[in-house]
């Protein structure tokens, strides 16, 4: 019998930061965009677009709608990895989607930073 692991949404921006590292590795990075174009359940993102994908469970065209439920969730963990990169907040998020977009930001990069930024969250409260 195969047992098939199950998704359970993080309740943590912490936690939002760990999943958004997973689901890249399991996915794809991507830069330019959100998403590809495409109509796909589960597509490579960016950053800010992985860490929507974590608490929204599909992509959205705007994962930073502040209508949509768990955005407060969404902005606390966007928050703790733009202080951990030492980039200004932002509620559009700019300047993170900016370093993700950088020529010399590559998929591993932005992997290591996102679980860096979780575990740097809090002095390492996990």
């Amino acid at each position: 019998m195969t047992h098939k692991p199950t998704f359970t949404k993080p309740d943590t921006p912490a936690g939002v930061l760990r999943a958004a590292a997973l689901y890249l590795e399991q996915h794809g990075w991507t830069r330019d965009n959100y998403y590809p174009t495409g109509n796909t359940p589960f597509p490579p993102a960016c950053v800010v677009g992985a860490i929507g994908m974590t608490v929204h469970g599909k992509p959205f065209a705007t994962p930073l709608d502040t209508h949509r439920p768990g955005h407060s969730l969404l902005q606390a963990a966007i928050l703790i990895l733009t202080d951990y990169l030492g980039l200004p907040a932002s509620i559009d998020a700019d300047d993170l989607i900016g370093w993700n977009d950088h020529d010399a930001t590559d998929a591993a990069h932005v992997i290591h930073t996102l679980r860096a930024a979780a575990d740097w969250n809090n002095g390492g409260q996990r």
